[in-house]
């Protein structure tokens, strides 16, 4: 896990790192990284392998923290953000960019603990997380993935714009994406009914007429499914 903390303040940057480093004593594998400035951790983020959650004050100098989200996400499209601020009107302004979450200064340690982990626990139960080729972290959305293709152990992510295959427990790893909401379409063929364009006969049409094989016996289930969560279905017959 990297946390990155954006804040001018030297004072309350004080107060923070020494909560961080309260805060690695149980979580001894989180890396916290500290800028003064917006202009400073851009010009640092293209070194930076992944960023899981930044905290970022409102108010710096400069580059806000408001204005900061649109390049971290562009680098780090599943970075988690919570706002700090002295001045709780800016909390509004905040959410209007989807941050995940606030704090008014002066930050308490038990209100930071508490947010990271609800995060946390959000971060990790919406995400797959897996190690390709022994050292590069990939970290995928569950919502992103159209339609995920399973032989044997192995599992195949398929996204809009890129495929992510990794070794999982297919039996556990199934379970998980029917609880997600994914739908059988096949055996081996799990997929995503917030991407299906189409149902035809043989085939599920999804985002970018990408084509999932769907069978006889699954096709009357997956159409029930996704009727029941999408009531503005349409499908050809």
């Amino acid at each position: 896990m990297h946390i990155v903390v954006c804040e001018d303040d030297e004072a309350q940057t004080l107060v923070l790192k020494e909560y961080f480093r309260e805060y690695q004593k149980e979580n001894p594998y989180t890396k916290v990284s500290f800028f003064s400035s917006g202009e400073e951790l851009l010009q640092k983020i293209s070194e930076l392998s992944t960023i899981h959650f930044a905290i970022l004050d409102i108010e710096l100098p400069g580059i806000s923290g408001i204005e900061l989200i649109d390049p971290l996400k562009s680098y780090f499209p599943h970075i988690v953000t919570v706002f700090i601020t002295s001045h709780p009107q800016y909390i509004q302004d905040a959410f209007k960019v989807q941050g995940d979450q606030y704090l008014l200064k002066p930050v308490k340690s038990r209100k930071l603990f508490a947010v990271l982990k609800s995060l946390q626990h959000r971060y990790y139960t919406s995400h797959i997380q897996y190690v390709e080729n022994e050292r590069r972290l990939i970290t995928i959305a569950y919502s992103d993935i159209v339609y995920a293709e399973f032989y044997r152990n192995l599992m195949t992510a398929h996204t809009a714009d890129s495929e992510y295959t990794m070794e999982v427990a297919p039996k556990e790893m199934k379970q998980t994406l029917l609880k997600r909401g994914f739908i059988r379409a096949h055996q081996g063929f799990y997929v995503n009914p917030a991407h299906i364009k189409a149902i035809e006969h043989e085939i599920v049409i999804c985002t970018n007429d990408m084509e999932v094989p769907v069978s006889h016996r699954e096709r009357k289930n997956l159409i029930r499914k996704y009727t029941e969560k999408y009531a503005s279905m349409i499908y050809k017959v």
